[in-house]
C-alpha cells in the first residue's frame, strides 16, 4: 500500500495525518502579519501613489494550472507533469471553466463533522516561472499572497517553503535563502478546495476556489520596516491635531551599530508640515554575554499639528505619512495614508469630528459577476463612486476584510467602515467556538485583519 505522506508533496502530511484537516495548524512559516509597508529608494518616490518601486515585481497575470481530484494527487510527478492549462491569477479556477462555485447560506456544502472534510476535495496546482532582478541580490526577498480561497501551500524550486489558511487575508513568505539570481525560479502552489479553515469560512456568499487577489515579489534592505502604525488624532476642541507614528523595524542578518527612522507628513496639497522630519534611533545593546541583538525594536515619533483639516465622509481630507528607513546599504522609503479626526460616542450618539453621525450604510462583498472573487480595481471604483452618489456613508464588510484597495479608496472617497475578521461557524458555531483546537485560527484571523 503506498504511504500518502512519501508520495505526496511535502507538507501535506504530517506524521502521517492530514495537515488540511489539523486546525491547530492554521499557518507555516508565514511573516508576523502587518501593514503593507512596499520600500521606495526615495521618499519623493514613496510619496507618489502611482509610481512603481523597483523593489517589488507582480507575479499576477498567466499561471499554468491544473485540476487535481484530491491532495492525494497532488505529487512530484503531478508537478513536473503534463496535463498543465492557463489560468489567471488574481482568478478563481471555479469561474474558469475549472468545476463550478457553490451557494450556501448556513448549511456546510458537505456532510461531513469538524475538522473533516470529504475525500473528493478538488485540489489546484498553480506554476509559474520568475527571475530575480539583479539588483535584489543581498537583499531580502518576500513573496506576498494577497488573498487564496482554499488551503494554500508554497513550493520554490521544488522546495517547501509553507501554508496559510486564512482564505480573505495576506499571507507573506521569506524567500531570501530560496531564490536563484543565476536561473529562473519556480514557484507552486497547491491550493485545496475544502480544509478544517472551511467550518470558519461558512459565510452566506459564494463558495469559490483559488488564488483571487494579486501574488507579487517584494524585496526590503536587511534592516527594514516590519509594520506601521499611525494614527491622526485630535483635541476635544478640534483646534489641534496629535500625529502618533509607531514604527517597528526587524533585521535579516547581522545587527547594524544604529538604524534611525525619520518620518514626514505632507498636507493634502503636497506641502510638508514639519520644519524637519522627526526622527528616532535605535542602538542595539550587547546582551551579557556582548552580543549585539537586534530584537524588532518600536519606535514612537509623536508631534502636534496646528489647525489640521479634519476627515470625515463628507470631506475626507487625507495626509501622507512617509517613513524612511536609514539601514546598512542607505535609506529606503514607505508612505500612507493619515487622516486627523475624533470618533466618540457620547449620550447613545456617534459624534465624528464633535457632531452627530447618522449611518446609512450596506453591506459590501468582494464579488463579480463573471470573475468571482476576484474584483478589478476598476469595479470597486464604479461601486464607490455610485454609492457616494446615492448618499451613503458607511459600508460593512461583510463577513471577512476586503480588498486591501477597497480601504484605501474608503480613505479618499469618504466611507465609515465597519470591518469583519474572516470568522463564521454558521452551520457548527456551537461546535467549533468552543473547540480549542479552532483558538489559534481565530486568534490569528483577528490578528490578521487588524
Amino acid at each position: 500500500m503506498t504511504d500518502p505522506e512519501n508520495s505526496t508533496l511535502p507538507m501535506l502530511f504530517l506524521s502521517g495525518l492530514k495537515t488540511w484537516e489539523m486546525p491547530e495548524l492554521a499557518a507555516l512559516n508565514t511573516v508576523p502579519a502587518h501593514a503593507l509597508t512596499i520600500p521606495f529608494p526615495t521618499a519623493d518616490t514613496a510619496r507618489d501613489a502611482t509610481a512603481p518601486s523597483p523593489w517589488c515585481q507582480n507575479l499576477s497575470g498567466t499561471w499554468d494550472f491544473k485540476l487535481l481530484p484530491r491532495p492525494e494527487a497532488a505529487t512530484p510527478a503531478a508537478l513536473t507533469g503534463d496535463g498543465w492549462a492557463p489560468i489567471t491569477v488574481p482568478g478563481n479556477w471555479t469561474m474558469q471553466g475549472f468545476g463550478t462555485p457553490h451557494y450556501t447560506n448556513v448549511v456546510m456544502p458537505f456532510p461531513q463533522m469538524p475538522p473533516c472534510v470529504p475525500e473528493d476535495n478538488p485540489t489546484g496546482l498553480y506554476r509559474r516561472r520568475f527571475s530575480v532582478p539583479p539588483a535584489w541580490r543581498g537583499r531580502r526577498v518576500v513573496l506576498h499572497i494577497a488573498g487564496c480561497e482554499g488551503a494554500c501551500y508554497v513550493y520554490v524550486n521544488g522546495r517547501p517553503i509553507g501554508l496559510h489558511k486564512d482564505s480573505r487575508t495576506p499571507a507573506e513568505y521569506d524567500l531570501t535563502d530560496y531564490v536563484r539570481f543565476d536561473a529562473p525560479n519556480e514557484l507552486a502552489a497547491v491550493v485545496l478546495r475544502w480544509s478544517d479553515a472551511s467550518f470558519v469560512e461558512d459565510q452566506d456568499h459564494w463558495w469559490q476556489s483559488g488564488i483571487h487577489r494579486d501574488v507579487f515579489l517584494y524585496a526590503t534592505d536587511t534592516v527594514y520596516l516590519a509594520d506601521l502604525f499611525a494614527l491622526g488624532d485630535v483635541t476635544a476642541r478640534l483646534d489641534e491635531g496629535l500625529l502618533r507614528v509607531r514604527c517597528t523595524l526587524a533585521a535579516a542578518g547581522a545587527a547594524p551599530d544604529s538604524c534611525r527612522v525619520d518620518a514626514q507628513l505632507y498636507d493634502p496639497a503636497g506641502a510638508p508640515i514639519f520644519a524637519a522630519p522627526l526622527s528616532a534611533t535605535y542602538e542595539p545593546q550587547p546582551d551579557a554575554w556582548g552580543v549585539r541583538r537586534f530584537l524588532r525594536p518600536e519606535l514612537t515619533l509623536e508631534s502636534r499639528v496646528a489647525t489640521p483639516l479634519l476627515w470625515s465622509a463628507e470631506n475626507p481630507q487625507l495626509y501622507t505619512l512617509v517613513v524612511t528607513v536609514h539601514g546598512p546599504a542607505g535609506a529606503e522609503s514607505c508612505a500612507c495614508r493619515v487622516g486627523f479626526r475624533s470618533v466618540v460616542v457620547r449620550d447613545r450618539q456617534l459624534l465624528v469630528n464633535g457632531r452627530p453621525v447618522l449611518i446609512k450604510g450596506v453591506n459590501r462583498h468582494d464579488h463579480d459577476d463573471t470573475t468571482g472573487k476576484e474584483v478589478s480595481w476598476e469595479l470597486m471604483e464604479t461601486d464607490i463612486r455610485r454609492m457616494k452618489q446615492f448618499n451613503i456613508n458607511a459600508v460593512r464588510t461583510s463577513h471577512y476584510p476586503n480588498d486591501p484597495y477597497w480601504l484605501d479608496l474608503c480613505d479618499r472617497y469618504g466611507l465609515y467602515v465597519f470591518d469583519e475578521a474572516n470568522i463564521e461557524s454558521h452551520a457548527f458555531y456551537h461546535e467549533i467556538c468552543r473547540d480549542p483546537r479552532y483558538t489559534g485560527a481565530f486568534v490569528e484571523r483577528v490578528r490578521n485583519m487588524i
